[in-house]
């Protein structure tokens, strides 16, 4: 069965709650973590910035950042961190990620 339609499965009844992590930002699952493995600093920053739009998270909520795992060497997302992402803190002050959420809302329910 296809990825696409495993989540237009409609007894699954979770298309409209989970969205589909784009193929690009995924890899072979090789780390010890457990984690997504991102190929490069770019994707885990653009992931982690589409997780807070999609699920909605509030500001201090959700993955923070992103880091160079020293076991697989790829990019994982982490919530731990202390320091935010700063693209993430600049869409979080200047209101852009409130608007993107609610766009995002509002998308999902048609």
């Amino acid at each position: 069965m296809q990825y696409n339609t495993l989540l237009e499965s409609e007894e699954l009844g979770i298309i409209n709650y989970f969205k589909p992590i784009p193929v690009q930002y995924l890899c072979a699952m090789r780390c010890s973590s457990g984690k997504i493995q991102y190929d490069s600093q770019q994707l885990a920053e653009d992931a982690l910035i589409d997780q807070h739009i999609y699920k909605g998270f509030a500001e201090h909520q959700g993955p923070q950042n992103v880091y160079e795992c020293r076991d697989c060497g790829y990019w994982h997302m982490t919530s731990k961190n202390t320091e935010r992402l700063p693209r993430l803190q600049e869409m979080i002050d200047s209101g852009e990620m409130r608007k993107k959420q609610q766009a995002s809302q509002w998308e999902r329910r048609f």
